[in-house]
């Protein structure tokens, strides 16, 4: 998920926080008891709530740690953007 997610991991539905999905592998998490992409688990969670998306982006109705998993891709991808930066800087 390039997310620093780990199997066992617990994500919150952004919309109702009571609602958990685990995360089961790299690309697959849990939902009532059915393996599943976030953006599955996110369409099927909506559909319930009364949208009619066609697709919908599952990594922003997801939370991690108060943060949504795209919030959390984008975080930590900067993260090493700085600190590739950094180690040519200080190789020079």
């Amino acid at each position: 998920m390039d997310s620093g997610l780990k199997i066992g991991d617990t994500l919150e539905y952004a919309n109702d926080q009571s609602v958990t999905a685990e995360v089961i592998s790299d690309r697959k998490v849990r939902l009532n008891g059915k393996a599943m992409t976030l953006t599955a688990a996110a369409s099927e969670l909506l559909q319930k709530e009364g949208y009619t998306w066609k697709t919908v982006p599952g990594p922003r109705y997801w939370l991690f740690e108060g943060e949504t998993i795209a919030e959390r891709r984008k975080r930590l991808s900067e993260e090493m953007d700085r600190k590739q930066e950094e180690d040519e800087w200080e190789g020079h």
